[in-house]
């Protein structure tokens, strides 16, 4: 099937799949290395769980109705407030405004001007 792909369509796949299997590999070994004797999800916060889960379950409305852009950047200006709930130096807002309009901005450019993937505009913006 991959055979109908150019070369270079066929090399960022087979580039993140070995990334990903090299990683995974060396994960392993740390973990078996530095065994450390705790309970599984040990110090997970169902309430904090919930909430990143109906923030995702979320962000997937809101790119239907928003596109991929403008969701991304809700979606991660939402997290980035969220998991600084509690910290002693949470970031300034600047920041998290920054951090997220280069995210969002950056992988929608990657998406769709690298690997000419287009993103959904949404259907409020004609998508």
């Amino acid at each position: 099937m991959s055979s109908s792909y150019s070369e270079m369509g066929r090399l960022v796949p087979q580039v993140a799949a070995a990334a990903l299997a090299v990683f995974s590999v060396i994960q392993l070994v740390v973990a078996v290395v530095q065994r450390k004797e705790e309970r599984p999800f040990a110090g997970v916060v169902v309430k904090r769980l919930l909430v990143l889960a109906a923030g995702t379950v979320a962000y997937i409305v809101l790119i239907l109705y928003l596109g991929f852009l403008f969701a991304s950047f809700l979606f991660l200006m939402f997290f980035f407030w969220f998991l600084s709930l509690g910290q002693e130096e949470r970031p300034g807002v600047l920041r998290m405004l920054l951090l997220a309009v280069g995210i969002s901005l950056g992988f929608f450019l990657l998406f769709n001007n690298v690997f000419l993937v287009p993103l959904p505009q949404g259907l409020w913006f004609g998508g």
